[in-house]
């Protein structure tokens, strides 16, 4: 399976019945070469958030409608990415993807998701 950098998937999880619950749109916080789909989410009590934090490691789920939003133009202006909360986790792999071709200005209202701003502000 392959994505772009800045890619979200609508992720169906199978043992739950209950309409309304069964998925949800999230964002793939990983790069395609990271051989790993990484996401990012509030566990807020909902039923699919307390299903899916609790899945164990290699559990199975449905993906489909893998698509991307947000694309950045290949030329030399600098990259300025801005994001609150969970959005931070579109910005990862497209910061990544394009440090040290250009200047990335990162900058984020703080709403206490620090979970990728070492790496971030390390490779910005």
């Amino acid at each position: 399976m392959t994505w772009k950098a800045g890619s979200y998937a609508k992720i169906a999880l199978p043992n739950i019945k209950e309409s309304g619950q069964k998925n949800r749109w999230l964002t793939i916080a990983s790069n395609p070469g990271d051989n790993e789909i990484l996401i990012l989410t509030h566990n807020n009590g909902s039923l699919y958030k307390k299903t899916l934090t609790s899945l164990p490691a290699g559990s199975k789920v449905e993906m489909s409608w893998l698509t991307s939003n947000l694309s950045v133009a290949n030329d030399k202006e600098p990259l300025v990415c801005f994001a609150s909360d969970i959005g931070i986790a579109a910005m990862k792999p497209i910061v990544k993807e394009w440090a040290g071709k250009r200047s990335i200005v990162l900058s984020r209202l703080d709403k206490g998701v620090l979970v990728f701003d070492k790496e971030l502000f390390q490779i910005a």
